[in-house]
């Protein structure tokens, strides 16, 4: 089984990696605010799940610089994902 990528902003830059990494055999989680369903991920989320960062091997950021996203990755952030992430 490939590895599991959580890709945090799910607009054209994430949807164009995790077309990629499901092209090479990974696992994608997606998180935008719209929700919905796309064809590059497993399932898309509307919020970062604490679960969801536990279980992934790789998180990408790609979500734009905003006042909704500035300071996302706190240390919660970092002590909710996997030690080897």
């Amino acid at each position: 089984m490939g590895s599991i990528w959580l890709i945090v902003g799910f607009g054209s830059i994430g949807s164009a990696v995790g077309r990629r990494v499901s092209a090479l055999g990974g696992r994608v989680i997606g998180v935008r605010r719209s929700g919905g369903a796309s064809a590059e991920a497993e399932r898309i989320e509307q919020r970062i799940r604490d679960d969801d960062l536990a279980v992934a091997d790789v998180v990408l950021l790609a979500a734009p610089h905003t006042k909704e996203t500035e300071g996302m990755a706190d240390a919660a952030f970092f002590a909710a994902m996997k030690p080897d992430a």
